[in-house]
């Protein structure tokens, strides 16, 4: 059995979204168990873990948050899990977006 903890605010509306996706998947991922952890009641645990924003899903070594989960990199992130070093979504990064492409080469 796999443990993923879930950092969450019930005063987030993106980690309910997080929360939806999550158990919508987890039947597809019977070998996967969620502990759900109040990120504002559990400043410390959270800062130990190294969370700095939220939802954040975090199953040892593996990290996967951003400003919003989607399904999909959500169940990237559970299927990592079955072949460790396969996770294909991106690191977690408050609020940053990811770039758009290669800086061009030759401004003028």
């Amino acid at each position: 059995m796999t443990t993923v903890t879930f950092f969450h605010s019930a005063l987030c509306p993106r980690c309910r979204l997080a929360g939806h996706w999550l158990s919508k998947l987890l039947d597809e991922f019977p070998h996967v168990a969620v502990e759900k952890v109040e990120y504002l009641a559990n400043l410390r645990r959270s800062r130990e873990a190294g969370v700095r924003s939220i939802p954040t899903l975090v199953s040892g070594e593996q990290r996967l948050g951003g400003f919003l989960l989607t399904e999909g990199a959500i169940r990237r992130f559970l299927e990592s899990l079955e072949s460790p070093g396969t996770l294909n979504a991106p690191p977690s990064h408050p609020a940053r977006c990811p770039s758009s492409g290669p800086a061009p080469s030759g401004r003028r």
